[in-house]
């Protein structure tokens, strides 16, 4: 830019741009032309394409002054690239026919009215469209205001079944492919209606040609027990955010019940303690989820030391309309009658509601009475359990060695054997089961192991 007026070296972009102002009434128009590259040294960035040779109008303000732009001789040209030399909170008024606004200059661009304007983005003013190309001043361009975004959605069914899915497509307009897009759920379904448990979402537009795009996403409906009527649903497609504006609703999708089948299937309808029998759980419209169990009697005595581990009750998933669980019998010493049960599968809670009852289980009780094949020479049998230290899993060590029969006081000695894979960590929960009813009584116990298998020397102790 020529003038009579030159700028020391020793001062900065800042103080050319405020001079500029005192510059203004030494030009003929307070419009000059410039090529960008006398006008890149005193900007910070600007866009891509802007050569050294492109032409830039650059307007002489007062802070606060209006600049016109349109045609004339005391106008900015209408679509001519227009630097603005104004430093950080200064403003100046652009106006197109008879619109105006106020641009306040900001470290990233401008405030317009308002809202943020940065690099690459842009506002409309009048008939005309202005984008932000730079920043260190501002850099604007102006042009034709884009053409208005149009957006449709359309359904795949106007009804969908509970375990269904229906899809969405949506078309636009004017929209640029790979452009986020969002969407909302209106009507009377909630978000439990959806397999995902939500009501909201987003998708991304594929370009389809150059000014139109297009998207498609699915609505998985869950399935459920409650028996509803109905109950419909609409999708409401939204710009910047799922509450952002919205550009278009589909139509009211309705939502039809299914009831769900629920089929339970023993592996056997008899099994003796110590054994196992499993469940398996089908059906169709089946919701997935947690689901519970209960163990009740339908004849004899069945409590909840009758199974490993000791619960009447229990918890299992079902995944695409299957699931299974597997209950395993205990062993005991006691001799019982004939003992039948029965499982039943509940909803939501172990104490919801029956949606499924297996048919009867009858146990066989093989059980033998400690000492009952006693021949004189040997004594037995002695059933025990590797506890592995869980409780609940263990043997009464007291019940079975009869120690009732001993006076309160009294001191006894107790030899384990552990040459083989048998060690104090898997009978613990048994011997402390035995400690706990000794001490109980008053008896003292002297303790002896060994992995030599014998018997006889680990017995040669003092008894207390």
């Amino acid at each position: 830019m020529n003038t009579s007026r030159v700028l020391p070296t020793s001062q900065n972009k800042e103080t050319f741009k405020s001079h500029l102002r005192a510059y203004k009434n030494v030009f003929s128009s307070p419009i000059l032309s410039a090529r960008f590259e006398e006008v890149s040294p005193i900007m910070l960035s600007h866009i891509s394409g802007i050569t050294s040779e492109t032409r830039v109008d650059v307007p002489l303000f007062d802070n606060a002054g209006t600049i016109v732009v349109g045609f004339g001789t005391t106008s900015v040209s209408g679509n001519n690239l227009i630097y603005l030399p104004g430093l950080e909170n200064d403003f100046v008024n652009l106006q197109v026919g008879s619109a105006t606004t106020t641009l306040t200059f900001t470290s990233t661009g401008f405030n317009v009215g308002g809202s943020a304007v940065s690099i690459g983005g842009g506002f409309e003013l009048g008939d005309k469209y202005f984008t932000v190309k730079g920043l260190g001043g501002g850099l604007v361009q102006s042009g034709n205001i884009p053409p208005p975004a149009i957006y449709s959605i359309t359904p795949s069914a106007v009804s969908v079944n509970e375990g269904s899915s229906i899809s969405f497509t949506v078309n636009t307009t004017n929209v640029g492919a790979g452009t986020t897009l969002y969407y909302s759920t209106g009507g009377t379904a909630s978000a439990a209606d959806f397999s995902n448990n939500s009501l909201s979402g987003s998708f991304s537009l594929v370009s389809t040609g150059s000014t139109t795009g297009i998207a498609t996403f699915v609505r998985s409906i869950a399935t459920d027990f409650d028996t509803e009527s109905g109950e419909v649903f609409n999708i409401v497609i939204r710009t910047g955010s799922v509450s952002g504006t919205a550009v278009t609703t589909s139509s009211n999708i309705t939502i039809g019940d299914t009831v769900p089948s629920v089929t339970i299937t023993e592996s056997a309808t008899s099994v003796d303690e110590g054994g196992s029998v499993t469940f398996t759980i089908s059906g169709s419209n089946i919701p997935n989820g947690t689901y519970y169990y209960t163990i009740y009697e339908e004849e004899g005595t069945i409590a909840s030391t009758d199974f490993n581990p000791a619960n009447l009750d229990g918890s299992f998933t079902v995944n695409n309309n299957s699931g299974s669980l597997t209950i395993t019998l205990a062993e005991d010493l006691a001799t019982e009658g004939t003992d039948k049960f029965r499982i039943q599968i509940r909803r939501d809670s172990i104490s919801g509601n029956i949606i499924a009852t297996s048919n009867t289980i009858t146990v066989g009780d093989t059980s033998q009475g400690v000492g009952s094949n006693s021949s004189g020479k040997t004594f037995g049998p002695v059933q025990v359990n590797r506890d592995d230290s869980n409780p609940g899993y263990e043997s009464d060590w007291y019940a079975i060695a009869n120690l009732d029969q001993i006076p309160d006081g009294s001191s006894i000695a107790l030899f384990i054997d552990t040459s083989g894979s048998m060690t104090m960590a898997t009978v613990q929960a048994s011997y402390d089961k035995l400690l706990a009813k000794l001490n109980a009584r008053g008896i003292t116990i002297t303790t002896v192991t060994n992995s030599s298998e014998d018997w006889i020397t680990p017995f040669l102790v003092d008894l207390p």
